[in-house]
């Protein structure tokens, strides 16, 4: 069954804001963790265990600007939460990225 964990669309527009322009609006982020359908409480971010930080991606060019134009690639870990935020390794789950400017033709993920 495909999982679509959207909370980190607004993170992303903020980052995909930089490609298309300063005045897009970023959206907003739903936050929180998800259960999958065997019951596991998930959650997105960077790392794992105690070194977790949900709802944050890493990127290839880390905090520097994204050009116009430019391309990246965003990286999120799913854990499980239960399990002291070790990494999620249950039923394939998929996970989809959105903001303003995909919405708006400015930007895309592949």
């Amino acid at each position: 069954m495909k999982r679509s964990l959207s909370w980190l669309a607004g993170p992303l527009a903020a980052l995909a804001i930089v490609a298309c322009g300063p005045t897009e609006e970023d959206g907003t982020s739903t936050g929180g963790t998800t259960v999958t359908d065997g019951g596991v409480e998930i959650a997105l971010g960077s790392n794992s265990g105690s070194n977790f930080n949900e709802g944050v991606m890493t990127s290839a060019i880390g905090s520097a600007n994204l050009s116009a134009g430019g391309t990246t690639t965003i990286s999120v870990n799913v854990v499980n939460v239960s399990s002291n935020n070790a990494l999620y390794s249950g039923i394939p789950i998929s996970v989809e990225f959105n903001s303003s400017c995909v919405s708006a033709g400015k930007a895309s993920f592949s």
